[in-house]
């Protein structure tokens, strides 16, 4: 079976992760389901938490302080906001005032999780990389490095290229983000060496 790392379609790259990494099982836990996009053709996780639920029967869970009854997890995917601002994507999506308030939000949950899941362990991280004021964050770097001090082990990468094109009209002062990562992740004792990539 040929696995690749680059999808036009969200639903194909995770169904290969679930193939790959999780034995073609559900995760355990979602902690930002938000309305469960994730889930049109993968089986839904066994827990659905998110900050602000869109369903009754979505748990009201803030990923900074999961609950202590979850614990030795298989498996979790994660995806945040990465929006900075007050814009309408902030507005409807969640986001940051600055750019430090969402990295430290970041690690923190990426904290959390290492308490939750089980060594060896999968998290699986929606990434996208961001631009403030004209400058570039490279969230997906960010989580990489984080991740070896917080416990973790870059396995692999996928990319989502989105095929819609989003042009509000205005000049590029850099390259549009018109691509995703889903940074997949083993749980690990924390590391004593750090590697930078």
């Amino acid at each position: 079976m040929y696995i690749g790392s680059v999808y036009t379609d969200q639903d194909e790259l995770l169904i290969a992760i679930s193939k790959l990494y999780l034995e073609g099982k559900a995760f355990d836990l979602d902690p930002t389901f938000n309305k469960g996009g994730f889930y049109r053709k993968l089986g839904r996780p066994r827990l659905i938490g998110d900050l602000k639920p869109k369903h009754k029967w979505v748990k009201q869970m803030d990923v900074t302080q999961l609950p202590w009854e979850l614990w030795n997890l298989e498996s979790i995917i994660f995806d945040p906001p990465y929006n900075v601002g007050d814009g309408k994507m902030v507005q409807r999506y969640g986001g940051y005032s600055s750019v430090q308030e969402m990295f430290v939000f970041l690690d923190t949950a990426m904290d959390n999780f290492h308490r939750v899941l089980r060594p060896g362990g999968t998290l699986v991280i929606k990434v996208q990389d961001t631009s403030v004021g004209g400058q570039n964050f490279w969230t997906h770097i960010h989580f990489i490095n984080y991740g070896v001090t917080a416990g973790f082990e870059l396995i692999d990468l996928f990319i989502l290229v989105n095929q819609q094109k989003m042009n509000n009209g205005k000049p590029s002062r850099m390259a549009r983000k018109e691509h995703c990562y889903f940074l997949v992740f083993k749980r690990i004792e924390r590391a004593i060496r750090i590697k930078k990539f």
